[in-house]
């Protein structure tokens, strides 16, 4: 028995397969193979990779997506449904790795993205912004500036951009009531310091006077 080099027509996993079967099951995604076909040279079904890339990003899979979005470049690299896919879920693994916050930076990863949908004529921009825009809100939260801009009157922008306003007043408020707090305690230390000098000054009265009727 020898083995046939493959790979798989679902996930386009490396496969060693062996000769004397017709069929054999993937051992990455459990894919049943017909080894005549993967044998003649047949390329992974990229409508499967499709649905597999997306399902693993609306269950928040991102290491997965990235995985199969990358796969469905390899044989459509002007796939911009991919191409923004890959970044959305790099992105996230980005994110989620680093030990510092992302939040005040642009999103790396997703740049590449506007340069990207200025090649494309300029009656499909609008439509590429708005669907990389609902995705980046819906799978990528902490991009969600980079998504308002693409698309900023969508309701998904407007709705972030009234809660970071709020957010911004109630910095703003709680900033002003620390000052209010600071200086009321440095009022009452004035107060205090003066009261005290007072009380010293008519003690020093007080002794002097004594003094005087002895």
């Amino acid at each position: 028995m020898e083995f046939i080099a493959a790979k798989c027509p679902n996930c386009a996993g490396e496969l060693r397969l062996p000769d004397d079967r017709k069929k054999a099951k993937c051992m990455y995604c459990g894919f049943d193979i017909l080894i005549r076909e993967v044998a003649t040279g047949i390329g992974p079904n990229v409508e499967k990779l499709r649905h597999l890339a997306f399902s693993a990003e609306e269950e928040g899979n991102s290491v997965d997506a990235y995985e199969y979005f990358k796969r469905i470049l390899e044989h459509e690299p002007d796939n911009f449904d991919a191409l923004a896919g890959k970044a959305i879920a790099a992105e996230n693994m980005a994110s989620f790795n680093s030990e510092t916050s992302r939040f005040d930076g642009p999103p790396r990863t997703l740049l590449g993205l506007e340069k990207v949908i200025q090649r494309y004529p300029e009656e499909r921009r609008e439509l590429l912004k708005k669907n990389t825009a609902s995705r980046i809100f819906k799978h990528c939260r902490q991009a969600s500036a980079f998504a308002s801009k693409l698309d900023p009157h969508s309701e998904a922008s407007l709705k972030w951009l009234e809660k970071q306003e709020r957010f911004r007043v109630g910095v703003l408020r709680k900033k002003e009531r620390s000052e209010a707090r600071v200086a009321q305690a440095n009022a009452k230390t004035d107060w205090a310091t003066i009261a005290g000098g007072l009380i010293g000054v008519i003690i020093l009265f007080v002794v002097a006077a004594i003094c005087c009727v002895r």
